[in-house]
């Protein structure tokens, strides 16, 4: 599952998060990262092979949204801090 594979690389978490808040737009979450855009694209590609999702798909960044949520939902539950931005 998403959140589990990113569990571990808190550094691809913020990515996957930044990426998606600026509607996908590479240089718009590079800049927020400070970062280079072909570090991000490098990111999400590691992301994508992580999780077997699409990220650049509709359907990829819609179920990547949902096991955010996911997430968040369950660190909440648990009583952990959540990791939102």
């Amino acid at each position: 599952m998403l959140w589990r594979a990113l569990r571990e690389t808190a550094q691809h978490l913020e990515t996957l998060r930044t990426h998606l808040a600026h509607q996908q737009d590479r240089r718009a979450t590079a800049t927020a990262l400070g970062l280079h855009p072909n570090t991000v694209d490098n990111r999400l590609a590691k992301i994508g092979d992580q999780t077997g999702i699409e990220l650049a798909s509709p359907r990829g960044a819609a179920l990547a949204i949902a096991a955010l949520l996911l997430r968040d939902t369950q660190d909440t539950t648990a009583g952990g801090p959540s990791t939102r931005p």
